[in-house]
């Protein structure tokens, strides 16, 4: 047998006779080759909050905003990240100074509306002190 991985959104699969049909979120299941070449889907239980992945062994990063919780299965933050925090799953802190004290972009971490006054750099994060 070999594990492929998650079910896609919108997935439909039987067990026994009922239908199972899942249209608006990922759930986590194994999808299983068998050396016949028959498809079969059996879903896990869900993971609790602040842990995704295959096993429910991966943790959220906890910087998700409004302490909305992770997606089970990507770990993304789906609602975006907190203040300070950027990445796909809102894993790196901002490292600069950006101007009026915005959060950083939260794809890249750069300052997109500019860098507070004194510091300089991609990602405001270097000191710009007028030397005398």
């Amino acid at each position: 047998m070999e594990i492929v991985g998650c079910c896609p959104l919108g997935i439909r699969f039987s067990s026994g006779e009922k239908i199972f049909m899942y249209s608006n979120t990922v759930m986590p299941c194994m999808y299983i080759l068998t050396p016949h070449g028959h498809h079969y889907l059996y879903i896990t239980t869900e993971c609790p909050n602040e842990w995704y992945g295959f096993d429910c062994k991966q943790q959220c990063s906890g910087h998700c905003r409004d302490n909305f919780p992770c997606n089970k299965v990507t770990g993304q933050c789906e609602k975006g990240c907190a203040h300070g925090w950027y990445g796909q799953r809102c894993e790196h802190r901002c490292l600069g100074h950006c101007m009026n004290n915005a959060s950083c972009n939260q794809m890249n971490g750069t300052c997109d509306g500019g860098c507070a006054a004194g510091w300089i750099g991609s990602f405001c994060e270097k000191g710009n002190t007028p030397s005398l």
